[in-house]
């Protein structure tokens, strides 16, 4: 009896290890299916969480161009306004720069011109100046050449005597 049990025993042991193979076996099968449809389902999230950020990423770049494209057009319309007022204080700056040279050009040739006049009107009272200082310088040399004409006669005569003072003298 004793064998008789051990082998109820066995089989009945063996029927409860059949029956956990068994329930391990479903319950592995089970696991797999549920890690399928866990791994499935996480790919399917995981595609879609990459599908939102991927628009997201979509939306800010467009949205960071529309901005960049923006600032870049404020940009240009700010540097075509500073480079017209550039060229309008440049325009400006030349013509000012044109009339102060001929301001000056011109305020030079009315002095030359003034002075001119003025030379030309000096010149002519000079010149009569000059005439009359000639006149008065011409008849001051004639009366001395008189004077000495009259010296040199006197020395003459003073000398008539003395042929050796006259030679030293060169009294003609």
């Amino acid at each position: 009896m004793n064998s008789n049990l051990a082998l109820e025993r066995t089989l009945e042991l063996l029927d409860r290890l059949k029956s956990v193979v068994q329930d391990s076996t479903a319950r592995t099968e089970q696991l797999a299916q549920e890690l399928r449809q866990n791994s499935s389902r996480l790919d399917w999230q995981f595609d879609q969480e990459i599908k939102e950020l991927e628009s997201r990423l979509a939306g800010a770049i467009a949205e960071a161009d529309g901005l960049f494209q923006s600032g870049k057009e404020r940009q240009e319309s700010r540097h075509h306004q500073r480079k017209a007022r550039m060229l309008r204080a440049q325009t400006t700056a030349r013509k000012q720069h044109l009339k102060r040279i001929e301001s000056h050009e011109g305020r030079q040739i009315n002095e030359v011109q003034s002075e001119l006049l003025l030379t030309s009107r000096n010149h002519e009272a000079l010149q009569k100046q000059s005439d009359k200082n000639f006149a008065s310088f011409q008849q001051d040399l004639a009366r001395e050449q008189d004077a000495l004409a009259v010296l040199e006669r006197k020395t003459r005569s003073a000398f008539r005597g003395y042929a050796g003072f006259r030679r030293l003298a060169d009294l003609p």
